[in-house]
């Protein structure tokens, strides 16, 4: 089945740092469902950090406690609330 297009990507990168925006481009899809979840503002979905070992570093996350959920889950603990999702890449 194809996929459906659900949102405008834009990449702005300075070096090894880059800033994704998305734009939805459906009102069902999940970038849609966030801004309207925080008051049709845009903001903040999620913080993505380069590793040089993806399995080493969700298993350092793991024996702290952090429920790992392809993103790093923004309510995990009390103790490790983070607000917003974080994203762990490794670069090829």
């Amino acid at each position: 089945m194809p996929r459906t297009i659900e949102v405008t990507e834009l990449i702005l990168r300075d070096g090894p740092n880059l800033v994704q925006l998305l734009k939805p481009l459906a009102p069902e899809s999940p970038v849609a469902k966030q801004i309207k979840k925080n008051g049709g503002r845009g903001g903040l979905a999620d913080v993505a950090l380069s590793v040089a070992g993806v399995q080493k570093a969700f298993s350092a996350l793991k024996a702290k406690g952090i429920q790992i959920i392809v993103f790093v889950h923004p309510k995990t603990t009390e103790a490790a609330a983070l607000g917003y999702r974080v994203e762990v890449v490794q670069e090829a």
